[in-house]
């Protein structure tokens, strides 16, 4: 396979290389771990390799004595190794303006072609034959084009200084889930604060989109506010890289990074509860809960499909969704220039204007979450699928990242953010 280690995909490399027949794995309605094998004879093989995957997984998400769901041995086409070479080889597809999204979806055991519209079919066909590639491998969709979700304006909102009481209102200290404005060529725009972070060990800030900002991927030193600009400004963005071209494997047509993500350093004074997101009543309402108004993050994770997540934006509120597609590249335009987001996961929660930069988790059903990443967009036709960047790859944008509660940063165990508690379908299962 090729050495280019994408974060999200990490486990399956490692997993491919024990069991060369393994094809991937994802949790089905039945909360049962789906595991393909291109040959099922090796299913024990490939059990006493995915084990002490899962057990890892489990202590990541801070529940070390957690069981793991019945694993079902499912018959594959392809291996996780012929996808992933098809995969790297077919990536270049992104200089048709057509294609907008490409993925190793180890549900379907295929490889997904995502197009901006029906026009783009005949040309990736063409493509996928020259390339060698088999046609029955490789999947066509139309998902439209990715659209971000900056609102336009920042809703309005009490200027009284005592707040907290909705995500759209005044509050302090920060915390993921609040309303940040900013001024984009002129004009207030607004998204969600995503977490705090404290940056390579000593600078304070918090993390929200890229886009979210003056200009994306390019460091404008944007000037940032909550909930809006008639309050005084909380941080500017201080790290927002540029992304790199064809000088650094990515294609000629665009520019690529891992996230859609910056870092805003907050200002003088200007205080930030790293580790913990506001908690609303639920069910999408954007009131914060008085008697328990926040969630408590005591760790990061990477996510499967099928798996349960939940996110907390200005607009929507608390809402969930269902993981349907891991590390997909995804190409998106701004300002006329493309970019090409790597490895990103997809979710079908669906945000609205204004949850950019909202706080992706999973959460156990009580006061613990654990940090996935932040939402930042959409498909642009059925709009039911949202793209998020994963905490993994904000890592490898910005630097080194703190963003656990201070009563989780020294050791794992305790309540994770995985489990039964909420009665949702994870890979891991903390034990009822």
């Amino acid at each position: 396979m090729p050495d280019h280690v994408r974060p999200g995909e990490q486990a399956f490399r490692d997993l491919a290389r024990q069991v060369p027949a393994f094809a991937g794995f994802y949790l089905n309605g039945n909360r049962e771990l789906v595991v393909l094998l291109t040959e099922p004879s090796r299913g024990e093989a490939m059990r006493a390799a995915l084990v002490p995957v899962l057990q890892q997984l489990a202590v990541e998400r801070n529940n070390p004595g957690a069981r793991i769901p019945k694993i079902v041995f499912q018959k594959a086409e392809y291996s996780f190794a012929q996808l992933s070479e098809w995969r790297d080889r077919i990536a270049p597809i992104f200089d048709l303006e057509a294609v907008v999204l490409l993925d190793l979806d180890e549900q379907h055991n295929r490889l997904t072609v995502g197009l901006k519209d029906e026009s783009g079919r005949p040309d990736v066909g063409a493509r996928v034959r020259e390339l060698g590639i088999p046609p029955r491998a490789v999947h066509l969709t139309v998902v439209g084009e990715p659209t971000s979700l900056a609102a336009g304006h920042t809703a309005t909102a009490s200027t009284s200084s005592q707040g907290c009481y909705s995500l759209q209102e005044y509050c302090r200290p920060l915390i993921g889930g609040y309303q940040i404005s900013f001024l984009q060529d002129g004009k207030q725009g607004g998204c969600t604060l995503g977490f705090g972070a404290i940056r390579n060990g000593s600078e304070l800030g918090f993390i929200t989109n890229a886009h979210c900002s003056d200009d994306e991927w390019n460091l404008d030193y944007t000037p940032y506010y909550q909930p809006h600009n008639r309050f005084a400004q909380i941080g500017y963005e201080s790290v927002d890289p540029r992304g790199w071209g064809f000088w650094s494997n990515c294609e000629f047509a665009y520019v690529c990074r891992d996230s859609d993500a910056n870092f805003v350093r907050t200002g003088a004074g200007v205080e930030v509860d790293v580790g913990y997101i506001a908690r609303t009543l639920g069910g999408g309402p954007f009131y914060v809960d008085p008697a328990r108004p926040r969630l408590t993050i005591t760790g990061t994770s990477k996510v499967y499909g099928g798996e349960t997540v939940y996110m907390m934006g200005r607009t929507s509120g608390w809402l969930s969704g269902r993981i349907v597609k891991t590390c997909a590249d995804i190409k998106k335009t701004w300002e006329a220039r493309w970019h090409k987001v790597l490895c990103q996961d997809v979710h079908n929660g669906n945000i609205d204007y204004g949850d950019s930069g909202s706080p992706v988790f999973l959460w156990n059903g009580a006061d613990h979450i654990t940090l996935l990443g932040v939402n930042w967009g959409r498909n642009g036709i059925t709009r039911d699928h949202t793209y998020y960047s994963p905490i993994a790859n904000i890592r490898k944008d910005l630097g080194s990242l703190e963003v656990r509660a201070p009563g989780f940063r020294t050791h794992t165990g305790g309540g994770g953010g995985g489990g039964c508690g909420g009665g949702d379908p994870t890979v891991i299962v903390e034990p009822c």
